[in-house]
């Protein structure tokens, strides 16, 4: 079978979902746009995950391996156990097998990926088809990956954390030298790698760098004002909001500070939040400190007052 030829293909080896954050949500913005430009004169493909139907052989496989572990208290050991085990009973833990079949049909002059795994992946896998290839890296993350893995690690108390550190900021080095081209959002975003990494500054000399500002549809709300105070219970005159991961780096721990201050002084302010409170710090126990989770980020700032960036630069 003839192979398509592309200018550049889009890969991330996941989901995509607009609604979500990084590269999951720009992705699916991205191609939400390309799908309403005209996309003949520069073919652009968008890869990522699919959901299908497993074969009996692989729901077999999945379900065998979730008994031999469903006795372990610890979600996490379990998952590492499980993935052990299918590497020592059926040798097929590449999660990749389905994203080769997809890039083979394809012929591409440039590709652009979004974590170091997949940039170590796609170099292999272009030099094993000798294709005259550029792999674009675009950084999502506001440190180093590595450093935001080592602190998601702590709070989750692991107690292998420097040794999954360790070996993961290596990967990384080895991925920062092998890509051809840095894609970043602004000047600004570099400047967190450069200020932690002794490196990086050699690893900018031999790289071509682009700056792409990023952005996406808004989201809208027909609610009015009135309903959605009513729908968040908040019975202050002034708001003040932040939708982002309850994580250091977004600075979820200094807004804490900031509130504790605020709400010792004022009765009139209520601090309205929203974004995922699965792992990160705890959130703040006051009754004028309210939790949203996931929510309509257009909801949450038709009815505010003052909108606090979550990036803790």
């Amino acid at each position: 079978m003839s192979k398509i030829k592309v200018d550049n293909i889009i890969f991330i080896s996941g989901e995509i979902n607009i609604r979500f954050g990084g590269a999951a949500g720009y992705i699916a913005n991205l191609k939400n746009g390309l799908e309403h430009l005209d996309n003949k004169s520069s073919k652009i493909v968008v890869i990522s995950s699919k959901k299908r139907k497993l074969c009996l052989a692989e729901l077999f496989k999945k379900y065998f391996l979730k008994v031999l572990v469903f006795w372990i208290p610890s979600k996490k050991c379990r998952k590492d156990i499980r993935l052990k085990l299918s590497l020592a009973l059926f040798g097929d833990t590449d999660k990749y097998i389905p994203y080769k079949k997809e890039l083979d049909k394809y012929i591409f002059s440039s590709i652009t990926c979004h974590s170091v795994e997949d940039v170590l992946f796609i170099k292999k896998y272009i030099d094993k088809r000798h294709l005259d290839a550029k792999i674009i890296l675009m950084s999502h993350s506001p440190q180093p990956p590595a450093e935001e893995l080592y602190d998601i690690l702590l709070m989750q108390k692991n107690q292998e954390a420097e040794k999954i550190y360790n070996e993961f900021a290596k990967k990384e080095k080895e991925a920062f030298y092998t890509e051809d081209i840095f894609l970043f959002p602004s000047q600004e975003a570099i400047e967190p790698y450069s200020s932690s990494l002794p490196y990086f500054e050699d690893v900018l000399t031999h790289k071509i760098i682009k700056f792409l500002p990023t952005g996406c549809t808004p989201l809208t709300t027909e609610k009015t004002i009135e309903e959605l105070r009513n729908q968040f219970k908040i019975s202050t005159p002034y708001v003040i909001s932040f939708i982002g991961r309850h994580v250091s780096i977004k600075g979820y721990d200094l807004l804490q500070n900031i509130a504790k201050k605020i709400l010792s002084v004022r009765d009139d302010v209520t601090f309205l939040i929203g974004g995922n409170m699965q792992q990160g710090i705890p959130p703040l126990k006051h009754n004028r400190w309210i939790e949203l989770g996931f929510v309509n980020p257009a909801e949450v700032l038709k009815v505010s007052d003052c909108f606090i960036l979550p990036n803790r630069q």
